[in-house]
């Protein structure tokens, strides 16, 4: 998942931008049928929200690869795997200043928090396993 988000920092911002006008193009009649929300509008929600899921899914392997760890070596840890998604963020929007492509803060923030949230999904998930399989 890291190899895949970094992959799309290396794309040049035109590259970026066609890829996610594109994929706006195709979900516009079905999040804004009737027409109300600028292009570019929408656009910049999509490729936030892009940001988000795919840190998302990269919480979720954390969460299960530091899971795997605890389980071999009896430690646990939470904050390994939110500071290793915080310096994935942190570096992604780094290797985005090599292309012509800014780097924000925000960013890094949407990115930390699907990270965040899908450990924090994991988490529940176990939580609800271990109560449903010890009753």
């Amino acid at each position: 998942m890291v190899a895949y988000i970094f992959s799309n920092s290396l794309k040049s911002q035109k590259k970026s931008n066609d890829t996610s006008t594109k994929i706006t193009e195709q979900i516009k009649p079905i999040i804004d049928p009737k027409d109300k929300i600028p292009p570019k509008e929408l656009n910049h929600k999509i490729r936030k929200t892009a940001h988000c899921i795919e840190f998302g899914i990269l919480g979720i392997f954390l969460a299960l690869l530091f899971d795997s760890i605890k389980k071999c070596f009896n430690k646990t840890d939470i904050f390994a795997p939110l500071l290793f998604a915080l310096a994935v963020a942190v570096a992604d929007e780094y290797i985005q200043t090599f292309n012509d492509r800014g780097s924000q803060v925000e960013d890094i923030l949407i990115d930390f928090g699907g990270a965040t949230a899908g450990l924090f999904l994991v988490f529940i998930f176990a939580l609800l396993l271990r109560k449903k399989y010890k009753t």
